[in-house]
């Protein structure tokens, strides 16, 4: 009996010394490589629009904030122009784009290895909701996610919604020791303002580099997936 108990001891003090008990992931460019199939359906919208092929560059833009803000802002289309890009983009999207999405090779082991340390696991994303729990399930990793919030259920809703509303379908109220994990700017930005940390990754799509760090408000950068694991166990 004293082993044991001795034995939960442990296991709870290595519990709240982690430097991390809820982990959220960005979906695109983070958790998963959604680029080949967004980038494939971004064309086929440009195309159906009359629009030049979008360059490299440009694609990337569109990883992470939701197709209309980048027509509206980034391409200076006006709302008509914007919703037939969306219904182009959703419609080969669903079709085909969707398909061509792979977990980044690595994570699995890495989110199992959070999991058996009692951690929290969410996903936050500016991803249709219905898309993204579509994708989990697709790849075979939904069994590995606590909770997961998209950009369905709300209008309009921004990424620091997206981490609080997810938070809530985890029902935790602590903030303390949470952290976003994402490949972009918006993700930061995000994660300062729902008040939870933020980790950066390099090997995602959103070109995030370490010398950022200071400038992003971030917790970390990892250079890649090994990086990542040892920043949040060491």
């Amino acid at each position: 009996m004293v082993y044991f108990i001795n034995k939960l001891k442990k296991e709870v003090g290595i519990y709240y010394q982690m430097k991390y008990q809820v982990i959220l992931w960005d979906m695109d460019g983070t958790l998963i490589d959604t680029s080949a199939g967004l980038f494939q359906s971004l064309k086929q919208a440009f195309l159906g629009l009359g629009m030049p092929e979008p360059s490299p560059e440009l694609l990337k833009i569109f990883i992470g904030p939701p197709v209309s803000y980048i027509f509206k802002n980034y391409i200076g289309a006006d709302e008509q122009t914007t919703q037939k890009a969306v219904q182009l983009f959703r419609s080969d999207y669903q079709a085909s784009g969707i398909y061509n999405s792979v977990v980044y090779e690595g994570l699995v082991p890495l989110i199992e290895k959070m999991r058996e340390n009692k951690m929290l696991i969410g996903v936050a994303t500016l991803k249709p909701d219905s898309s993204a729990k579509w994708l989990l399930d697709y790849l075979k990793i939904d069994h590995l996610i606590d909770a997961c919030q998209g950009s369905d259920d709300i209008k309009n809703i921004t990424k620091a919604q997206t981490i609080e509303h997810c938070l809530e379908r985890l029902g935790v109220s602590d903030k303390s020791k949470v952290v976003l994990i994402g490949d972009t700017s918006v993700d930061a930005a995000g994660a300062k303002e729902a008040g939870v940390d933020f980790i950066g990754v390099e090997y995602g799509c959103g070109g995030l580099k370490k010398a950022e760090k200071e400038k992003l408000g971030a917790a970390y950068i990892a250079a890649d997936i090994a990086d990542l694991e040892k920043f949040i166990f060491e």
